[in-house]
């Protein structure tokens, strides 16, 4: 059935004002906020690392720079240096004899008359001879032979079995520190020893016997050889060394003219500036007498320079100190 106009028209005004009643519900309730949506994100772009620039000095920095103080080192001073004032005294006196003559003229006989222990390195293989028929064999002397290495078959042998030889002396001198102790130590053969030294030099530089030196300075390592024994010598014998060697001849000339000719001992490194005391032996045929002359001496006050003594069948030391114990 079809509705009255009226009808229709009141049912539409109803669902107006329901329509406008619901309006009014919704806008009192509070609108809910949503978040807002971020923006797309870009593709990131590969960015290059910028080398680090390193800091430039700025006229500030440059300032503090020059404003900061310097280290200052401290200078030693000689004026706060404590200096001690003491007058020398006289050391334990230690002496080194230089015995010089002809053969035959008794050098290794003066030098085994000294008292106490000695200990004779013979380099001329002589020195047993004259124990056993001038001293009897004296247990207080002991001889050693210090050439029993050396091979003179070739100019090559020589230097290599020199070599060997220089170092059984060194280890010679270490057993007699230990085992002997000696007063004296004797060199007997002071120019046979230098040979020794040489030859070790030449050894140890791939040189032969006969070779010439280009290298000058290698006569200062033999030099040090020579040295080296010495000192060691001389801090291992508690009273001293005792050298012997040949003479030679010296000449004086004076505007090219030889005045005179005078025997002097055959001088090796160390000798010219260790020798305290100088003596000189000398055989007369005529009388077969044997003398010991003081050529030059630091100890007047027992060897006076210039005084002779006459040696035959007696001891240099008991003639000329006139007992066998003197404190030196």
């Amino acid at each position: 059935e079809e509705k009255k106009p009226e009808e229709k028209k009141q049912e539409r005004k109803a669902e107006d004002s329901a329509l406008a009643e619901l309006e009014g519900l919704i806008s009192e309730e509070p609108e809910e906020k949503r978040p807002a949506e971020p923006p797309p994100k870009r593709p990131e772009r590969a960015v290059k690392e910028k080398p680090e620039e390193k800091p430039s000095l700025t006229a500030e920095i440059e300032k503090l720079a020059e404003e900061k103080p310097e280290e200052k080192k401290e200078e030693f001073s000689f004026e706060e240096e404590e200096f001690a004032f003491k007058e020398e005294q006289l050391p334990p006196v230690k002496l080194v004899f230089m015995i010089y003559g002809d053969k035959g003229s008794g050098k290794t006989s003066v030098a085994m008359s000294f008292p106490g222990e000695i200990v004779v390195l013979s380099f001329d293989r002589k020195a047993a001879i004259i124990k056993a028929s001038r001293f009897g064999n004296d247990r207080r002397i002991h001889v050693f032979d210090v050439t029993k290495y050396m091979d003179y078959s070739s100019s090559e042998t020589v230097c290599e079995s020199a070599e060997k030889t220089f170092v059984y002396i060194n280890k010679l001198l270490d057993y007699v520190a230990e085992k002997i102790k000696p007063d004296w130590i004797v060199i007997d053969g002071a120019e046979e020893f230098q040979k020794i030294c040489e030859y070790t030099m030449r050894a140890r530089h791939g040189l032969t016997a006969i070779e010439g030196v280009k290298n000058l300075n290698l006569w200062k390592e033999r030099r040090l050889y020579i040295r080296q024994v010495h000192n060691k010598a001389l801090n291992i014998a508690k009273k001293g060394i005792i050298y012997t060697t040949w003479s030679t001849w010296e000449e004086r000339i004076v505007l090219g003219d030889v005045v005179d000719r005078r025997q002097v001992p055959k001088w090796i490194d160390v000798l010219k500036t260790e020798s305290d005391i100088i003596l000189r032996t000398e055989y007369d045929p005529a009388q077969r007498r044997f003398y010991v002359r003081v050529e030059s001496s630091k100890l007047d006050s027992l060897f006076p320079t210039g005084k002779v003594y006459d040696v035959t069948d007696k001891y240099f030391w008991e003639v000329a100190v006139g007992r066998e114990e003197v404190r030196l």
